[in-house]
């Protein structure tokens, strides 16, 4: 097993190489970085027996993911860069921040860390629940 910590265009290039070596065949690799994005750099013939952890993929069955991949197509097209986990926290924490304003009823420090601390909220993997400071 290949543990790969790369990321980006690192990643991609030393997939490719890795695919392209025949190594691939024999070698199971494991990443942890890897999301939609990179995949489509690495190419499909590159990615025989990779295997990667993430907390989100746009392909995930559900309703949350569903509404936000309709919103997502219907604001920026088809042709739009695909989201990957790093889009999809950077849309959860808006919708985190969204919460915790409400909640709090002010952008002012104290009352929004106060709110954001326990509060339930409503992203891309479905809901998410904080509970004293922690998800």
């Amino acid at each position: 097993v290949v543990l790969i910590s790369l990321i980006g265009t690192d990643s991609i290039t030393f997939n490719r190489a890795f695919g392209e070596s025949g190594l691939a065949a024999t070698t199971l690799r494991l990443a942890g970085a890897v999301d939609e994005t990179v995949l489509l750099g690495i190419g499909a013939d590159n990615t025989e027996n990779l295997y990667s952890a993430s907390g989100y993929f746009n392909c995930i069955g559900s309703r949350a993911n569903d509404e936000f991949m309709s919103l997502y197509t219907a604001m920026f097209g088809v042709d739009a860069p695909p989201v990957g986990s790093v889009g999809q926290s950077n849309y959860e924490g808006l919708r985190f921040l969204k919460a915790a304003a409400e909640r709090a009823g002010s952008l002012s420090l104290h009352p929004l860390a106060a709110a954001g601390r326990n509060i339930v909220y409503s992203g891309a993997r479905g809901e998410v629940a904080i509970r004293q400071g922690r998800a």
